[in-house]
């Protein structure tokens, strides 16, 4: 079960290096990875996918709309709302633990 918790952990670095925005890149996810207490080698892994995710969305985005960055934009901006209401929406729908 705590192999889960450091999974996630790590699966949630690579997403955050993943987000094509600025200030959620390699650099700061290199800063968060040091400063927590994760494994180097599984931080190294982990920025690396969430970086390869990143340029991957990016050249897709950048081949289907030719110099329009508005429209790039737009729609990195509606994919950010629509993964945050997706979280949002999976916190609520998770039973909630009695508290005692």
């Amino acid at each position: 079960m705590e192999n889960q918790g450091e999974l996630k952990k790590y699966v949630a670095l690579a997403g955050f290096v993943s987000i094509p925005l600025p200030l959620t890149g390699v650099w700061s996810g290199s800063l968060i990875g040091g400063l927590s207490n994760l494994k180097i080698h599984y931080c190294f892994l982990s920025i690396a996918v969430g970086a390869f995710i990143s340029a991957g969305a990016i050249t897709l985005l950048c081949s289907l709309f030719n110099n329009s960055i508005s429209a790039i934009f737009m729609i990195s901006l509606i994919l950010i709302i629509i993964f945050m209401l997706i979280d949002l929406i999976s916190h609520y729908i998770k039973p909630q633990k009695n508290m005692r």
